[in-house]
């Protein structure tokens, strides 16, 4: 089989500033951003949600710092590549990634959702933002890179549809400007 180093601190140092860079801001480890799923070649679909597919390439054993990476899956919005995602078993690669590009890309914005016992560290680089995810609760690790102009509309699609679903306690609509509504006082001073 076939292995291929991502993510690690040694092969970050090794690859040098530029070299990483111009790859991440063009696609992700040689597969460019908005490829056609058409044009895959060993790939495996894994799941359809909506016009999200998920693909792996099974072939292919990916290596974190000297481990082997169970999961990475390969997202693409309306066929096109957008999105990697990347199980992490071990909190020490976890921390060597975090160091690295905070290192590489500066202190990222850092949100705790204390319901999930989530912390999240975002970076953003050109058009691509990275995201490294730890639950605190559970122990699951991942990391993301979404190239920002596909993931956009695929978040804002997702919106859409919980709104649909949502019951409305508003008359307002995304693109339309509200209407004047009556003023009624709540409380008397």
């Amino acid at each position: 089989m076939r292995y291929i180093c991502i993510l690690t601190a040694l092969v970050f140092l090794q690859m040098g500033g530029l070299g990483y860079s111009a790859d991440l801001k063009d696609g992700f480890l040689g597969l460019k951003w908005k490829t056609h799923a058409a044009d895959l070649a060993g790939f495996s679909k894994i799941r359809d949600h909506g016009k999200v597919s998920y693909y792996i390439k099974p072939d292919q054993v990916h290596v974190l710092n000297d481990f082997e990476v169970s999961e990475v899956i390969f997202g693409f919005y309306n066929h096109q590549f957008f999105s990697v995602y990347i199980k992490i078993d071990r909190i020490h690669v976890f921390g060597e990634i975090k160091n690295y590009l905070t290192t590489k890309y500066g202190n990222p914005s850092t949100t705790l959702e204390m319901r999930n016992e989530l912390t999240t560290y975002r970076w953003k680089y050109k058009k691509t933002k990275v995201k490294l995810k730890y639950y605190e609760k559970s122990g699951y690790m991942k990391l993301a890179f979404y190239y920002t102009p596909l993931s956009g509309k695929v978040n804002e699609e997702a919106l859409e549809q919980i709104q649909d679903k949502s019951l409305r306690l508003f008359p307002i609509d995304k693109d339309r400007k509200p209407q004047s509504l009556p003023s009624i006082p709540l409380l008397q001073f």
